[in-house]
């Protein structure tokens, strides 16, 4: 259970989402896999293994809700100023 929250806690403090489902916890690539490794590395969670694999093979395994979850913001969470408000995007 401390492995658990440990590596709940990592992720969490990166702002990674995250799906477990059974005895695996999915999280998409948000940063470079050197960054995500460094961050597995540095709290070296005893009996836990990680791999990078393509989302394309992870989709089967999730729920539409899931694969949103994971791979619905894709292109990163950004706040918009209001329509014609100073600073407005194009």
């Amino acid at each position: 259970m401390a492995r658990c929250v440990e590596l709940g806690h990592a992720l969490g403090n990166q702002h990674w989402a995250a799906v477990v489902k059974g005895t695996r916890v999915y999280v998409p690539l948000a940063v470079s896999r050197a960054v995500m490794a460094s961050v597995m590395k540095t709290h070296s969670f005893e009996g836990v293994t990680y791999e990078f694999v393509p989302g394309a093979e992870v989709l089967p395994h999730l729920a539409p809700r899931e694969a949103r979850r994971l791979f619905g913001a894709a292109e990163g969470h950004r706040h918009r100023p209001e329509p014609e408000s100073p600073g407005t995007i194009p």
